[in-house]
């Protein structure tokens, strides 16, 4: 219930104001006010398996630091769960929202189901963002009743009371130095978030220890929808190892030179994508609005002999590069680069494996591209789980062509 807590933590009112108040005022004097749960792995040799955070994000004009912050203060100290109607009224909110977001981000949401059993961080990521949060939202509003609001209620603010104490926070303020001043006093005055203004320079949050299925998904989820999205994902290594670098170069090249080809042009879908995640060390490969299943799922076993018969070029390997590079070198405004940095330093990656990733980002070269694609895929039908989120007809048709290893067929 975590992400629903982050939802409606700033929509549901507190014991002085009632939800109505507290939206005119965050509108009055803030550029939004808002929380996100996120799960994360740390990096370095002391990463943990899974770091489960809550991001509070707040932003206003100087002038406003005082109500701003007497607002943050309030929801804090005083968020009330209490008012079942209009707890009744977010949940059919939240649940139009995720359900209504299903086909747009339906590669996405493959590509979480099939990362699952991976790592905790992607089990967690998938229960709070992905097909099961769905899931459990959708059961949930389905057999509502004042009873299960009423514990709802109970366990939004006991979640409420475990996230937010003095040694479970860490804040940054980002501004021009004489803002930051004003917001580090205005802390330092306030009764309820002065309590969190320690250093925490260890950022010892707890890891989540969640058992994994050993078994690998090869599934496919029913909605509806006339098209498909098709996901396959393999675990490879994490930032700070030789091969993550050119990971990310042959993710480019595989995208621009194969699947663009072969998914969207012959294909027909909307796109079809490589990505490599550096956090989780998770390869994955996906289409967007795919007419094809079977199809594409012979595409994505094909990797590796593409990989070591492609006439690949070493300017192919430059431009690759290049993408790589204007991705990690994106200008950002001065906001949203700190609010990066922040996050940076609380998942612990420094600034300078960062540099020694670009540089050996820059000496990529073909032969180290082929072999981290033999590597990887040689064997990618043993240690790839694979996901496809379709039509219950069209996986039922898919499922026939593939003969001795069906899908297994669930619903979302």
């Amino acid at each position: 219930w975590v992400p629903f807590f982050c939802y409606a933590f700033s929509k549901i009112g507190t014991r002085s104001s009632d939800y109505m108040q507290v939206a005119r005022r965050i509108d009055a004097v803030t550029g939004g006010l808002g929380l996100n749960a996120q799960a994360r792995m740390r990096y370095g040799k002391t990463g943990q398996g899974c770091l489960p955070l809550i991001q509070v994000t707040a932003k206003c004009l100087t002038r406003n630091i005082d109500p701003m912050y007497a607002i943050v203060e309030e929801l804090i100290g005083q968020v009330d769960f209490g008012d079942s109607a209009r707890l009744k009224q977010l949940i059919g909110e939240y649940r139009s929202a995720l359900e209504a977001m299903i086909i747009h981000n339906g590669h996405r949401l493959a590509i979480s189901l099939s990362a699952r059993h991976f790592s905790p961080a992607a089990a967690l990521s998938e229960m709070w963002s992905g097909v099961h949060q769905i899931r459990t939202i959708r059961q949930f509003s389905n057999e509502m009743n004042d009873d299960r609001i009423d514990k709802l209620a109970v366990d939004l603010a006991a979640i409420g009371k475990a996230v937010f104490t003095s040694d479970n926070l860490v804040m940054a303020a980002i501004g021009e130095a004489d803002t930051v001043d004003a917001a580090a006093k205005r802390i330092s005055q306030s009764p309820v978030l002065g309590d969190f203004q320690g250093p925490h320079a260890n950022m010892n949050f707890a890891p989540l220890d969640l058992k994994l299925d050993a078994a690998l998904p090869y599934e496919g989820w029913s909605t509806s929808s006339a098209v498909a999205f098709v996901a396959q994902t393999l675990p490879t290594i994490r930032l700070g190892h030789p091969d993550a670098p050119v990971l990310s170069v042959l993710a480019k090249l595989l995208r621009s030179h194969y699947l663009h080809r072969e998914i969207r042009e012959k294909g027909g879908a909307y796109g079809g994508f490589a990505l490599y995640n550096p956090e989780n060390g998770m390869f994955s490969l996906a289409s967007y609005r795919d007419p094809h299943i079977v199809q594409t799922l012979n595409v994505y076993a094909a990797t590796a002999a593409y990989t070591a018969s492609a006439p690949l070029t070493d300017e192919n390997i430059h431009e690759a590069i290049l993408q790589v590079c204007s991705e990690i070198d994106k200008p950002d405004p001065p906001g949203p680069a700190a609010r990066r940095a922040f996050m940076r330093l609380v998942v612990g990656l420094s600034d300078e494996a960062r540099r020694a990733h670009k540089a050996q980002l820059l000496k990529v070269t073909k032969a180290q591209v082929l072999d981290a694609a033999a590597n990887y895929f040689g064997n990618a039908r043993d240690t790839s789980a694979t996901v496809v989120i379709s039509g219950h007809e069209q996986l039922e048709a898919a499922n026939r062509k593939l003969g001795d290893r069906p899908l297994t067929l669930q619903t979302i």
